[in-house]
């Protein structure tokens, strides 16, 4: 388990995570999150199949609400737009781990839910911040302004990609989760997922101004790859980039209109035997007024939550939190703990 956990960069086996998307271009890093680290999600599913630890189950619960939360107030912190959207995807593991934990149909469907709508928006935030602030030459979210006027396109496909990472009604992201809190049903970890909503919401609030912030683009400074003549093989490149990147969006938006006929399949693909839980039966149940407030709730809280991160306290509390970098030793100690919890934790229980 311990080593699935540290594959799938949950927390406290998540270090090498950030480090990476921060040193890797980003079409590597989209790959890297919207798939690599999904793979360990899929191994526990095959190992539940075979082998059925309850106590295990509820570890697995706590350890990835608790990922969802603490990766999301490691990203609000963060200033460096790459390693922001690497936090966002330890907590976005967090999700998956606590829907694989519930077990069952119930969980496994709302999992592979998660897993797929989060490949999808996910890969295209890397996408479309990656090559927006490279060519920006710049990935500082607090400097970074007005982007969305250089590059409209980007801009459009990323605003899709963060309604659906914040849940918003319509898109992948809102449908995703309330798959993952129907299948948690009233078990109280489901508040750690709510709590890490108000901080993606708060993130995304703050990644987007570099899109939307009022500095003109004129006042943008492009990367030298600006200044490179574009070949007949770029742009050939440069239209396929952006066919896939349209595919990414559309999927996010079927996932979120069309959420009562993707459940279905899922539950199929987890073998239940049928659609699963009542959710499934019409796509107007996911629209009820309860998951509805619920998002308004959120988009509030995140909304009062990002005055806060561009506040004057709250840059110095984001500064403080980048300053307790753990490092390598650090990082390793923290392996080590994890690990060691794990085989105490499982010697007492089985």
């Amino acid at each position: 388990t311990g080593g699935i956990l540290t594959r799938a960069a949950i927390i406290p086996f998540h270090t090498w995570l950030p480090e990476a998307h921060a040193a890797a271009p980003y079409p590597v890093s989209a790959l890297l999150s919207g798939f690599v680290i999904k793979a360990p999600a899929l191994a526990l599913w095959r190992i539940f199949d075979y082998i059925d630890f309850p106590a295990l189950h509820s570890l697995l619960i706590w350890i990835g609400a608790a990922s969802a939360l603490i990766g999301v107030l490691a990203a609000m912190s963060q200033r460096d737009a790459k390693k922001l959207l690497g936090y966002h995807s330890i907590s976005q593991m967090g999700y998956i781990l606590a829907a694989f934990g519930i077990g069952g149909g119930a969980g496994k469907a709302a999992a592979l839910f998660f897993i797929i709508g989060h490949a999808l928006f996910k890969s295209l935030l890397f996408l479309t911040v990656g090559e927006v602030t490279e060519r920006a030459g710049s990935r500082d979210v607090y400097s970074l302004r007005g982007l969305g006027r250089r590059y409209p396109l980007q801009t459009a496909l990323y605003g899709v990609a963060a309604l659906s990472i914040t849940g918003v009604p319509l898109f992948a992201g809102y449908t995703a989760k309330l798959a993952v809190s129907k299948a948690l049903g009233a078990h109280p970890a489901y508040w750690l997922l709510f709590a890490a909503g108000i901080g993606t919401m708060a993130s995304f609030l703050k990644l987007s101004r570099i899109f939307t912030g009022r500095q003109t683009a004129s006042e943008i400074q492009p990367g030298p790859e600006h200044n490179i003549p574009a070949s007949p093989e770029s742009r050939i490149a440069r239209v396929f980039a952006v066919f896939g990147a349209g595919i990414l969006a559309l999927g996010c938006l079927l996932l979120g209109i069309l959420p009562a006929r993707s459940l279905a399949l899922f539950h199929l693909l987890v073998e239940t035997g049928g659609e699963g839980p009542s959710l499934a039966a019409s796509s107007f149940l996911w629209y009820t007024s309860a998951p509805l407030i619920k998002a308004g709730i959120t988009l509030l809280g995140g909304m009062l939550l990002s005055a806060f991160l561009f506040s004057a306290p709250g840059k110095q509390t984001a500064g403080a939190l980048r300053r307790r970098r753990l490092g390598i030793n650090g990082s390793l100690r923290l392996l080590t703990a994890g690990f060691t919890a794990l085989i105490w934790y499982g010697a007492l229980v089985f």
